[in-house]
């Protein structure tokens, strides 16, 4: 957070600390499995139980009568998380929604455009990330509508969606992939010439 910019270009000197910070999409949607003595029976009760943990987006009964699960989407990934936690064995991490979003995109040419009164992203919620791609700049949020709200008051803050996350987190995999069988190649080459010149 403290390396969003004041001025209307990305600073050369965060953008190191930026791209360190990768973009991997967090669900804040949970499975919970319920035993049948204590399963919720209805909305009410699911939402009265959820509750605690934070403001519920959605809750999703249709697996209840043949899983025994609940599906909950907070607004807050924190409050899936700390479902996780103090819920553990029973509940596990979900796939999100593919209209869910807690991440933004803004064009570097966008950025600049911004009037000097825009005083960073972090005026619409807590920030979890931030990162460069290519001539992009990502802010991740830990709340959902922090990330919708940005995008429906800032010029050209766009939704960075999950399956474009997913799809970028799998790039830089296959990216380190090549990388690190490129560097074994060098590295038996030059065992080889090595091998060779020896036995000369």
């Amino acid at each position: 957070p403290n390396c969003l910019p004041p001025a209307r270009t990305f600073p050369l000197a965060c953008k190191a600390t930026m791209a360190a910070r990768s973009s991997a999409p967090v669900s804040s949607t949970v499975a919970v499995t319920f035993p049948s003595e204590t399963f919720p029976t209805s909305c009410s009760r699911a939402t009265s139980f959820f509750g605690r943990f934070g403001d519920i987006a959605r809750i999703d009964m249709t697996l209840a009568s043949t899983a025994g699960r609940v599906l909950v989407t907070f607004f807050d990934m924190r409050a899936a998380d700390q479902v996780l936690r103090e819920m553990k064995g029973s509940a596990e991490s979900f796939p999100p929604s593919s209209h869910d979003f807690t991440s933004i995109k803004i064009a570097a040419s966008a950025f600049a455009q911004l009037p000097t009164a825009f005083t960073g992203f972090q005026q619409f919620g807590e920030i979890s990330g931030v990162s460069i791609a290519g001539e992009e700049m990502i802010v991740e949020f830990y709340d959902m509508r922090a990330a919708q709200q940005a995008t429906m008051v800032v010029p050209g803050c766009r939704a960075r969606r999950v399956a474009e996350a997913v799809a970028a987190s799998q790039g830089h995999l296959r990216h380190d992939d090549e990388n690190e069988r490129a560097a074994g190649k060098a590295v038996a080459a030059a065992a080889a010439t090595a091998a060779a010149a020896a036995a000369a």
